[in-house]
């Protein structure tokens, strides 16, 4: 069976018959009285409305946009799109999907021409030793690529994604592209990617090509470190376990973003050890001034240096924060001080 992250679903357009489910009985009587609103007679059987439509992308959008259902009643009801000629049947079970997600889909028209296209590109943002002087590494950014070439940014790929329940493909086309677009622009030094873990439900299967391209591309797996990206989001420590154990048994190292932004990350920093983490920008903004932030980070400093890990400081703007973070043994940094993203990498730290 082909892994999920490889297929594309088909759109819904045209006319045709669409299935519903719903959670109890008063769920399925206020939809009835909504179809009409829209000249649609639902037919019941048992348990199940369909309703035949000129238009099934329409009639999903105008059921989407009702003001009748509130979001979570909306990923109660469940829908089917049924094929011409299909009868109702144990196996269309198996289609059915949030009608929440059928509208997701429908409004995902940025990230389904990215997927369909492959119209990723990535960006690359220096990571610099400041004591040593010099560029260690990049952190690979994705932006999104229209028909007529302006810019899709990653926070509306990324939204687009979870409502359409496309983050799958989404993280593992992200993960294709950065390796392939390092190894073209002749990327030396770490190359750090970030991934979605909730993205990933199989790691042995949805990783299993990360591994194949960075052999076929030659690139020694220690200089490729994955982070750990919307650590707030992730409910399953043991799954995130996983993962980071499946990319360390391959030779990857590996990170978490964003340490010190909330419960989850200094949990995950417990239960995971990575090899590095990376201190939270709001907590850098203006550290040289602020006693509270000071306090936080040298608690992050110490626990990283009692357990071996690397830190590194992001979102760094000033020569104040620099310095600061110098003086508490931090050499390793990330900001606008030292680079922007940019499709061609940065070979010198910017001067100050």
């Amino acid at each position: 069976m082909p892994c999920k992250c490889h297929q594309l679903p088909d759109i819904p357009s045209g006319a045709g018959k669409i299935m519903f489910t719903f959670p109890d009985e008063m769920f399925r009587e206020n939809f009835v009285m909504v179809l009409e609103e829209f000249d649609h007679i639902a037919e019941q059987i048992d348990e199940l409305l369909t309703v035949v439509t000129s238009d099934i992308s329409l009639l999903i959008r105008q059921l989407c946009a009702h003001q009748c259902f509130s979001e979570q009643e909306m990923a109660s009801i469940n829908a089917a799109i049924l094929q011409p000629g299909e009868q109702i049947s144990f196996s269309l079970l198996n289609k059915l999907k949030p009608l929440s997600r059928w509208g997701g889909l429908l409004a995902a028209s940025d990230l389904l021409y990215v997927l369909d296209n492959r119209a990723l590109q990535i960006v690359f943002q220096p990571l610099v030793d400041v004591l040593k002087g010099e560029i260690y590494g990049y952190e690979c950014l994705m932006r999104g690529l229209r028909a007529d070439g302006s810019i899709i940014g990653p926070e509306v790929l990324l939204e687009q994604a979870k409502n359409a329940d496309l983050l799958f493909n989404l993280d593992r086309l992200a993960r294709e592209m950065a390796l392939h677009q390092a190894v073209a622009s002749q990327l030396q030094g770490r190359i750090s990617i970030n991934f979605l873990p909730t993205a990933i439900y199989n790691p042995e299967m949805c990783l299993r090509d990360t591994v194949a391209w960075a052999k076929n591309l030659g690139i020694d797996p220690a200089r490729i470190m994955f982070e750990v990206v919307e650590t707030e989001n992730v409910k399953d420590f043991g799954h995130l376990k996983s993962i980071l154990d499946f990319y360390r048994k391959k030779g990857f190292k590996t990170a978490l973003d964003d340490v010190g932004s909330g419960y989850a990350g200094l949990n995950m920093l417990a239960e995971l050890l990575p090899d590095l983490i990376k201190i939270d920008r709001a907590l850098i903004q203006n550290i040289d001034r602020l006693p509270i932030k000071q306090s936080i980070v040298e608690a992050l400093i110490n626990i990283a240096k009692a357990n071996n890990i690397e830190v590194l400081a992001e979102g760094v703007e000033t020569e104040a924060e620099r310095d600061y973070l110098m003086a508490q043994g931090i050499s390793k940094m990330q900001g606008y001080l030292f680079g922007k993203p940019s499709a061609v990498p940065q070979l010198r730290i910017l001067e100050t």
